[in-house]
């Protein structure tokens, strides 16, 4: 293995002869260049001639030099190893770099790994306090509930005491107590229960009156709300009724407006009078006969005139 002269315009590195690439174009790139350079675009790096990386000539091989001398690779050898050692510290650098890169990725993910596990911690708490806020309710509750069941039950017991003084006072006589109490002084069950039968029967001749009640309001109500629905629908037809007359009256009053307009006016009747006034002022005209043919004709066209004047009106 030995080196070319001349570059790589992707690296800026030197050739080496077993990684050397040619494109149909001409030109010469380090095979891995070309590859990465072939990811971001389909064209020649220095002509930008569109290829593919089907068209990458893969093996270019050279002969080395066979008129150099000793002292000639003896120079040129130091150089060599040092453009193998840059090659070296590129493609080090490269892969650093990448490293670099993933592990700005592994850390951004990490990151976000964090934030989601603070995320669920305050989460968790807030629950953890919903779930002790909710415990001490839930004692709270079982608390009040004993408490209210010790007092519904005392509340029973005296509402027992209160039914039993009820029928005790209603019996009004000591007798009529005698026969709830035994000849020790306890209650007699048969009896009170006889009572109470009878206060139930009681009660549900009451509920049945008033559901008996409660039905006829409810067929009353029925009843006038069909009777609001009536009225409203007579309602409606009333006014569509009233609107049409209306109509009607405006169609019929239009002819009678167009003939007041046509009627002389108070000023016109004035000017009349007056020329009137003036005429019975003049003398009268001597009664001059005329022929009956003339008057005859002259009746004809005024008669006429005053048709048209009668058509008119």
């Amino acid at each position: 293995m030995f080196q070319i002269r001349g570059k790589c315009v992707i690296c800026t590195q030197r050739f080496v002869t077993n990684n050397i690439a040619a494109l149909h174009c001409g030109h010469v790139f380090h095979y891995d260049c070309i590859q990465k350079w072939f990811e971001r675009s389909l064209t020649c790096p220095n002509c930008r001639a569109f290829t593919t990386s089907g068209e990458i000539v893969r093996h270019l091989f050279f002969d080395a030099p066979d008129d150099f001398d000793d002292t000639t690779l003896s120079i040129a050898s130091p150089g060599s190893r040092a453009d193998e050692l840059l090659i070296a510290l590129g493609e080090k650098n490269r892969a650093l770099l990448q490293a670099q890169g993933e592990l700005r990725e592994k850390n951004r993910a990490l990151l976000r790994a964090q934030n989601e596990l603070r995320h669920c911690e305050t989460t968790l708490a807030v629950k953890r306090r919903e779930y002790d806020e909710l415990l001490d309710e839930n004692l709270s509750l079982k608390a009040r509930i004993e408490i209210l069941e010790r007092s519904l039950e005392k509340s029973t017991k005296r509402l027992k005491a209160c039914e039993l003084y009820k029928i005790v006072t209603s019996m009004g006589s000591e007798t009529a107590l005698d026969t709830l109490l035994g000849d020790d002084g306890s209650l007699r069950m048969g009896q009170f229960i006889n009572i109470q039968k009878r206060q139930l029967e009681e009660a549900k001749s009451i509920q049945r009156r008033l559901r008996e009640e409660l039905r006829a309001e409810r067929e009353q109500l029925r009843a006038s709300k069909k009777k609001e629905s009536d009225l409203e629908k007579l309602l409606k037809n009333m006014e569509i009724e009233l609107r049409d007359a209306r109509a009607a009256n405006t169609m019929q009053e239009r002819p009678l407006k167009q003939r007041l307009r046509n009627l002389p006016t108070t000023h016109h009747i004035a000017e009349n009078r007056e020329t009137a006034d003036i005429g019975n002022m003049m003398p009268p005209k001597r009664n001059i006969r005329r022929p009956l043919v003339e008057r005859r004709n002259e009746s004809g066209p005024k008669r006429a005139h005053f048709a048209e004047k009668e058509e008119e009106h």
